[in-house]
């Protein structure tokens, strides 16, 4: 090929050249905060090639694929630089998943000033949260007024972990007297949108508009996943022009495992993947092969077993011992003492330059993304290291353990008890792994195609959750006492409580009539009837351990309702009853039958009865109908509530409810 004998010498100045860049960030990232919290090689590898991203005001995780959602698009350098032309002081709060390039987006935005004429350039300070001297470098900043704070991680920061509002508040004094400040975190460090800071606490100073608020608030923009012209922009990047088949081949990879485009950092998985062509739709099977890919690479250093098994036993002892170390890193000393205490043979320098760890300037150790920590974690949990379940988690842990589930990897021998031991025993209470789920729509009329959505809604968010199908009943749990029975559903946050008609000769006896009224609780928890949907995953748990204390012959209360029905629901024996009625004695009208066939011979019979009752001979009539069985429940930390309820004290105390209304 003619271009062949120049490729090796362009290439060889295109490395010195990035070299040379690097070096001359490093060099200006210490000149502010008199510290290098990068090294030349992890600036190198931020900014070769880089692809600007993508933003919005709208956060992605909200959708259900987030690769097809229509977002108004815009260029996060574009939204940063409008925000900054502003003559306020600005706080940009910039939220994305793991993986998508925050750490990057700062050291390209800190580069890309650089490049720029030094009358033109303004001054920028780099801090990355995730250090325990994090507050010292904030303060070493010199001509902080005329100075651009950018605060890299707070989701890795172990005072945000353990209170983030406070963590948050303190940052931002000590930032108070920047030009403005720029933060990332990721989206699921914070439980829900709600729990997102919207206020800096930093009072504003001079004249204010009429009607402005007396404190600044952050601006608030999402990180987008690669478009599809950004994914072959930097196919183009990575792959030479002459290699068009190669281009191609990549293409249709992308295509095919829709996680490289979500998490950017997993497009630099395309050269191996490409060489092996294995098929992933899982984002455990890719960092699987990820880090199998690098023992490969480094076997001729250290063996490929012993070295995947300390750096299991590193990301373990960094994540569990943070909160002692206020940081996810590790001094040489603290790493060297490890590999004595686990009697292994590699060598320290061989561990810190032939494996996944970086080292700071500072001479501390972490791993080369934080994700990749995160994975080697939750693998030593699944081949049985117990403590690793006795603390919080981080979302990113939570995903990959989901995706564990439905990956290839559950199949394998051991795998499925070794999951079965963890959700059904008390391994995992502490981790902070569900509930998953939110609360399900409210209905806004009760007919047949609300029904059928309404009975979409559970199975669809397991599946969005990503809860594996074989973990319904080990994320579940049924206790009786005495005629009473309650039910718990970990990952959907739900604990339902019924009378076991199984024990009940007069189940009439306990009918009433539907009135706008919740129940409380022994600790005054506010328990109702269940939606449609949360009844739906009822029987889905019922179906899972073989129970069935509802009463097959008469209707449940649900909470729906529109301006005219209150809607019920019947479990109906098909064997006894191979129909639905069309009228369930008198009053309440079929609204959609065998809407569910739930298994075991049964299904799901759909009915509404009128709110306004007709007159009859000048008189209110009310129909049969109008007084139903009923099924309570209560939303909240299901696995929490049930350790409650099975505490030795609280295992004697009543579960009766007291009507409000």
């Amino acid at each position: 090929m003619v271009v062949t004998p120049f490729v090796k010498p362009v290439s060889r100045t295109a490395a010195w050249l990035r070299k040379r860049k690097a070096a001359n960030i490093a060099t200006s990232l210490k000149r502010k905060t008199h510290v290098v919290s990068f090294t030349d090689s992890e600036i190198g590898e931020a900014v070769q090639r880089y692809i600007e991203p993508h933003t919005s005001n709208v956060d992605p995780a909200d959708e259900d694929d987030i690769r097809n959602f229509a977002f108004v698009r815009e260029s996060i350098f574009a939204v940063i630089e409008r925000a900054l032309a502003s003559n306020e002081k600005i706080h940009l709060l910039v939220l994305a998943d793991s993986g998508m390039g925050k750490t990057t987006l700062l050291l390209n935005f800190f580069a890309r000033e650089l490049r720029k004429p030094e009358r033109r350039r303004r001054e920028m300070a780099l801090v990355p949260l995730g250090r325990a001297d994090a507050e010292e470098q904030i303060k070493a900043v010199t001509e902080k007024r005329s100075t651009i704070l950018l605060l890299d991680a707070l989701d890795e920061d172990t005072r945000a972990i353990e209170n983030h509002t406070a963590r948050l508040q303190k940052l931002m004094e000590l930032a108070a007297d920047f030009r403005a400040v720029v933060v990332t975190c990721r989206t699921q460090f914070f439980a829900s949108e709600g729990d997102i800071p919207t206020g800096t606490g930093v009072a504003r100073v001079g004249p204010k508009r009429a009607g402005a608020s007396g404190t600044h608030h952050f601006q608030r923009v999402y990180l987008l996943p690669f478009s599809p012209v950004q994914v072959d922009s930097y196919i183009k990047k990575f792959i030479p022009w002459y290699r068009f088949d190669r281009r191609r081949r990549a293409r249709d990879l992308v295509g095919r495992i829709p996680e490289l485009t979500v998490r950017p950092m997993l497009l630099g998985l395309l050269p191996d993947l490409l060489q092996r062509e294995e098929e992933f739709q899982e984002i455990w099977d890719l960092y699987n092969f990820m880090v199998q890919s690098w023992l490969e690479r480094e076997s001729q250093w250290i063996e490929p077993r012993e070295l995947l098994d300390i750096s299991k036993k590193v990301a373990v002892d960094i994540y569990l011992g943070r909160q002692v170390r206020r940081s996810e890193r590790l001094a040489i000393q603290d790493l060297a003492a490890l590999l004595k205490k686990t009697s292994s043979s590699i060598e320290t320098w061989k561990l810190t330059a032939r494996s996944l760890l970086n080292r700071d300037a500072a001479g501390n150790y972490k791993f080369a993304h934080r994700s990749i920590m995160e994975f080697l974690f939750v693998v030593a949990l699944t081949e049985g290291q117990d403590q690793c379940g006795s603390v919080q988690w981080t979302d990113m842990m939570c995903n990959l353990f989901l995706s564990w589930g439905r990956s290839a990897a559950s199949g394998a021998d051991g795998a499925l008890d070794r999951a079965r031991y963890l959700l059904e025993g008390d391994g995992l209470s502490r981790a902070g792994i569900f509930p998953l789920i939110g609360t399900y729509e409210q209905v806004t009329r009760i007919e047949a195609q609300w029904v059928r959505r309404a009975l979409g809604q559970s199975a669809k968010a397991r599946a969005r959750a990503g809860i594996p199908s074989a973990w319904r009943k080990w994320t579940s749990r049924v206790v009786r006492r005495k005629a009473v029975i309650r039910l718990y559903e970990f990952s959907e946050g739900l604990v339902w409580q019924c009378v076991d008609m199984r024990t009940c000769s007069e189940p009439n006896i306990y009918r009433t009539v539907r009135k706008d009224a919740f129940y409380r609780g022994p600790d005054c928890e506010e328990w109702t009837r269940p939606t449609l949907a949360e009844f739906y995953s009822l029987i889905q748990v019922l179906i899972a351990h073989e129970e069935f204390p509802l009463y097959e012959h008469d209707l449940y209360w649900l909470k729906d309702e529109d301006a005219q029905s209150l809607a019920m629901v019947r479990l109906r024996d098909t064997v006894q009853e191979p129909d639905a009625a069309t009228e369930f004695r008198e009053g309440a009208r079929l609204v959609a039958g065998d809407v569910a066939n739930v298994g075991m011979k049964r299904a799901l019979d759909v009915y509404a009865v009128p709110k306004i009752q007709p007159r009859v001979g000048g008189q209110r009539h009310y129909p049969v109908a109008t007084t139903a069985l009923q099924v309570m429940v209560w939303r909240g930390n299901a696995q929490q509530q049930w350790g409650a309820d099975m505490d030795g004290a609280a295992s004697h105390s009543s579960w009766s409810l007291t009507k409000e209304v």
